[in-house]
C-alpha cells in the first residue's frame, strides 16, 4: 500500500469519502504507514517464523520491501526508530536478532537500489512524501535529525513545532487552573491551517496535548502509566523465564510501545482513533501475555481449528 503513495492524490480523488464535519477519503491516506512498515519488518523476522514454516529468505523479501517503502514515505522519526531497535537489541543482549535486523536493512537497501536503477532506466522520477526518492535525499533527511547538513533541507516543520509548543505553553501558564487540571477538551490548542485549509488542533506531541487538556495532574498520571509499562516490559525481558514464543512476542510489543511513543512525540498520534486504538490494543495484548503465571504463549494456538478437530 505504501508504494501507491506516488499516486496518492489520484487515489483520493477516486476514493469514496466518509465523515460528518470533515469528509475524509477512505483510500489514499498514509498516516502512520511508515510506523507499521518498520514494525512489519521485525514482525516478519521474529514472529512470522513461529507461525508459518516458510523458508527464511521468503520472509526476508517482504521485510526488505517494507524497508524500501520507508524511502517513499520519508518519515524522519522512523529513521530514529531504526536506531532505537538497534539500541534495544544491544542492551538486551539480542546479538542474533541484531545481526539479522542489520542484514535485513542491507537487503532493503539492495531492493531500493534495484528499484531506483529500474525506474531510472525507464526515465521515471519517483517522488516521495518530502522529496525525490534517492539515497542522497534520504541521507540529507537523516542528517537533519542530528541538526547537521544543509539547513534548507530541514523543511519548516521544526519552526512550526517550536511555534506550536510555545502557543500551548502560553495556554498552560495562562492561569493556575490550566496548569493544575488543564483547559479541558473542545478548543483548538494551536492556530494553524494546513495547505488544504483544514485547521490543525493539536501541537504534534501527544504528551503536550495531555498537559494542555488535563494539566500537570493529567500529565503526571500519563507519565506514571508509561513508566509502569516500561518497567513491566523490562522486567519481563530480563528474567528470560518465558518460552521463546512469549519472549520474542513481548520484545516485538515492547518495540511497538517505544516506536509508538517516539512517533507520538512529533505527531498527534494518540489524539486520533487510528493511532490510539492500535496502541492500547497492543498494550493490552502485552499485559495479557506478561500476566500469565507460566509465561506460556504459543502462536500456533491461534490457528483456526477445523470442525473435525473441534469435535474430537
Amino acid at each position: 500500500y505504501s508504494y501507491t503513495f506516488i499516486w496518492g492524490e489520484k487515489i483520493q480523488t477516486m476514493s469514496p469519502r466518509f465523515g460528518v464535519f470533515h469528509p475524509v477519503p477512505l483510500l489514499g491516506n498514509y498516516q502512520q504507514t511508515a510506523l507499521w512498515l518498520l514494525l512489519g519488518v521485525i514482525f516478519f523476522l521474529w514472529i512470522a517464523p513461529q507461525v508459518v514454516r516458510w523458508p527464511r529468505w521468503i520472509l526476508m523479501l517482504p521485510a526488505a520491501a517494507q524497508l524500501g517503502g520507508l524511502a517513499i514515505l520519508q518519515v524522519r522519526a522512523i529513521y530514529v526508530g531504526i536506531g532505537v531497535i538497534f539500541l534495544v537489541l544491544f542492551l538486551f543482549g539480542e546479538t542474533k536478532k541484531l545481526i539479522g535486523f542489520a542484514s535485513t536493512i542491507g537487503w532493503g537497501v539492495g531492493a531500493l537500489l534495484a528499484l531506483l536503477l529500474t525506474v531510472s532506466a525507464l526515465g521515471i522520477q519517483l517522488q516521495g512524501r518530502m522529496g525525490p526518492v534517492t539515497f542522497a535525499f534520504v541521507e540529507e533527511q537523516v542528517e537533519t535529525v542530528f541538526a547537521v547538513g544543509d539547513a534548507n533541507t530541514r523543511m519548516s516543520h521544526e519552526v512550526d513545532r517550536a511555534d506550536w509548543y510555545g502557543e500551548v505553553w502560553d495556554r498552560v501558564t495562562s492561569s493556575p487552573t490550566n496548569m493544575v487540571v488543564g483547559e479541558g477538551f473542545g478548543q483548538a490548542l494551536i492556530n494553524f491551517v494546513n495547505e488544504n485549509g483544514i485547521p490543525a488542533r493539536q501541537p504534534h506531541n501527544s504528551s503536550l496535548t495531555v498537559l494542555a487538556r488535563l494539566g500537570f495532574v493529567g500529565l503526571s498520571i500519563w507519565l506514571l502509566f508509561l513508566a509502569m509499562m516500561l518497567v513491566r516490559y523490562v522486567q519481563f525481558l530480563r528474567t528470560r523465564t518465558a518460552s521463546e514464543g512469549a519472549h520474542v512476542t513481548i520484545l516485538w510489543l515492547f518495540l511497538c510501545f517505544l516506536l509508538y511513543l517516539l512517533t507520538a512525540s512529533v505527531q498527534p498520534t494518540l489524539e486520533f482513533s487510528h493511532g490510539s486504538m492500535p496502541f492500547y490494543f497492543l498494550l493490552g495484548l502485552a499485559i495479557g501475555i506478561m500476566g500469565q503465571k507460566k509465561y506460556s504463549f504459543n502462536p500456533q494456538s491461534f490457528r483456526v481449528r477445523t470442525p473435525h478437530t473441534v469435535g474430537a
